[in-house]
């Protein structure tokens, strides 16, 4: 194993354990000697985002697909930094590429829905829901989500079918 994937992995299972500052401590050690490591860029990036340090995070995830723009979760984790700053725009134009870099892609779909959502437009999110739906069914969030939507459409019936299924698939939500 070459000492790039070695500090990658070290710095992978501390990311997975919660040990974000180890982490990204093993991350910048890595890109230091290995500026265009794609998988440490994107970590890095993921990670700077959970610490919320969402300029950083746009910067090397806007890395990521540039190295490689084919990179749906590139495309899909910069569009959840650019949610977080209130950027729904750009953060849709992000999921809409991931979605059409991989039209299964579940994950883009729901945060697609999620600034639909935010952004008061509930057919969208619907849409977008349902279709993450399609994809995975065991998918809880977007069963609870899709029941917001009803529920701010008056739909309380639809609704309450989808907090139930939601609810079913996992009895702690």
């Amino acid at each position: 194993m070459t000492e790039q994937k070695k500090i990658f992995e070290s710095a992978f299972k501390l990311h997975q354990n919660g040990d974000l500052k180890e982490a990204e401590i093993l991350l910048k050690k890595n890109l230091a000697s290995f500026p265009k490591h794609l998988p440490s860029i994107f970590l890095l990036g993921t990670l700077s985002a959970q610490i919320h340090k969402f300029q950083t995070a746009k910067k090397l995830l806007k890395k990521t697909i540039k190295i490689k723009p084919e990179f749906k979760e590139g495309h899909n984790n910069l569009g959840n930094v650019f949610q977080e700053l209130g950027e729904y725009q750009k953060a849709l134009s992000c999921y809409q590429q991931a979605i059409k870099l991989n039209p299964e892609y579940a994950e883009a779909h729901y945060n697609l829905g999620k600034v639909f959502q935010e952004l008061g437009k509930g057919q969208e999110a619907m849409s977008s829901y349902q279709k993450v739906i399609q994809i995975d069914s065991n998918y809880v969030k977007a069963h609870n989500n899709l029941g917001r939507v009803f529920q701010d459409l008056g739909e309380r019936q639809k609704a309450l079918s989808c907090y139930q299924e939601a609810i079913k698939l996992n009895p702690e939500y």
